[in-house]
């Protein structure tokens, strides 16, 4: 802005004033003005603008002159804006089903910080529960869970159990050496019953393999002479008692025409693994005495068991009676030659289970499977001893109750 001039000098003796180009002062410079250099003008420079931030004024851009410094564009303030450039944000403190949460953001600019509340969540912490009402096999349970924040609860339910609460049961149905028995369970919460079915009785020894009559009496009369008072025999051929006659003396009685073998306190049970067995002779009987036990299972007999005295019991399982008889009156009354039939006195038990029979008379044979109504027709009954009645024995047929008109055997 400031103008100059070349190398010049001035006389300064009193009058004169003149210019030289020379210090000699040799050569005189008449123009005056010729010395000046006119003023350049001023050199611009920028002055940067400068953003106002949240906290901070700005500038606008402007300019000065580099050589003397004057402003020649000047700039103008911005005020701060008051704006925070925010962050993402931060969980400070996360939310919970009990409390709000708090998150935290910072000012990139300035590092103010504003915080924002999180609402409380609905995921609760639910511990591991517990069994606030059992479940049983009546009822369904309840399970509770709280939260172990916030002290909520939720229930669920437990299905009813399978397992009951058995009581120690009751035999309902004795098993016998020909039917399974039954024992009966009540559930001592829901009443519920269960059965569990017991195994048919057998006596308690291994069964003697029998091949022929000798290994019979053999075996027979071995558990005689020792004492055992029990046999069990498995067939391996028919057996035919008559050929041994008296076989099982083990009580005789009357010297008539009638020789009676007699079973006392023994139990016998012939498996006669299906192969037949003769009972007995022409004038040989087989009766069952007191406390005697006889079974028979999975075969054909012939012959008369003649009487079952006393507290006796006989059992058949499998057998088909072919011609045969179980004469249960004292003394054999009434055997027929063709089939016989069965009676009793004093409280015997008879019990047959799927037998079958085979019955021959004049009229030809005729075969039936045995049930607790036709034991008449396959000449089983009971009967009167001198006209007056005795105890009856219990009889069942396939599990059935049989009952039988004794009077058709009366004499």
């Amino acid at each position: 802005t400031e103008a100059g001039n070349i190398e010049y000098w001035e006389c300064v003796d009193e009058g004169c004033g003149k210019y030289f180009s020379d210090s000699k002062a040799t050569k005189e410079i008449t123009d005056k003005n010729s010395v000046k250099i006119a003023a350049k003008g001023h050199t611009p420079v920028p002055d940067a603008a400068v953003a106002a931030t949240c906290i901070k004024s700005g500038r606008t851009a402007g300019t000065h002159c580099s050589v003397c410094h004057k402003v020649i564009t000047p700039q103008t303030v911005i005020p701060a804006t008051g704006k925070h450039t925010w962050n993402a944000g931060k969980v400070t403190i996360s939310a919970t089903c009990k409390d709000t949460g708090v998150k935290t953001f910072t000012c990139t600019i300035c590092n103010t910080t504003k915080t924002e509340p999180i609402p409380k969540t609905s995921e609760h912490a639910w511990d591991a529960g517990k069994v606030t009402t059992p479940a049983t096999c009546k009822d369904t349970g309840v399970k509770t869970f709280t939260c172990t924040r916030c002290n909520t609860t939720r229930t669920v339910t437990i299905a009813k159990t399978s397992e009951h609460a058995w009581n120690a049961g009751e035999i309902t149905k004795q098993p016998t050496y020909v039917s399974e028995g039954e024992k009966t369970y009540i559930c001592t919460v829901c009443g519920e019953t269960k059965v569990e079915v017991l195994d048919m009785k057998h006596l308690d020894m291994e069964p003697v393999i029998i091949a022929n009559e000798g290994e019979f009496k053999k075996a027979f009369e071995e558990a005689i002479n020792g004492g055992a008072k029990t046999l069990r025999v498995k067939l391996t051929n028919d057996l035919d008692l008559a050929k041994i006659g008296k076989c099982m003396p083990v009580f005789s009685i009357g010297e008539d025409e009638y020789h009676t073998s007699t079973l006392v306190n023994f139990n016998l049970e012939i498996d006669l693994n299906g192969h037949n067995i003769c009972l007995n002779a022409l004038n040989t009987t087989l009766t069952l005495g007191n406390n005697s036990i006889l079974i028979l299972r999975n075969g054909t007999m012939k012959g008369f068991l003649c009487e079952m005295e006393g507290n006796a019991e006989a059992y058949l399982e499998n057998v088909t009676l072919n011609d045969a008889g179980l004469n249960l009156t004292n003394a054999g009354i009434g055997i027929s030659a063709e089939t016989g039939w069965l009676a009793h006195i004093g409280s015997a038990i008879l019990e047959l289970n799927n037998c079958k029979a085979i019955c021959t008379s004049d009229n030809g044979e005729e075969r039936f499977d045995i049930t607790k109504d036709n034991l008449n027709k396959c000449c089983i009954a009971q009967a009167f001893l001198y006209d007056e009645p005795k105890f009856w024995a219990e009889i069942r047929v396939n599990e059935e109750k049989a009952i039988i008109d004794g009077n058709q055997l009366e004499y």
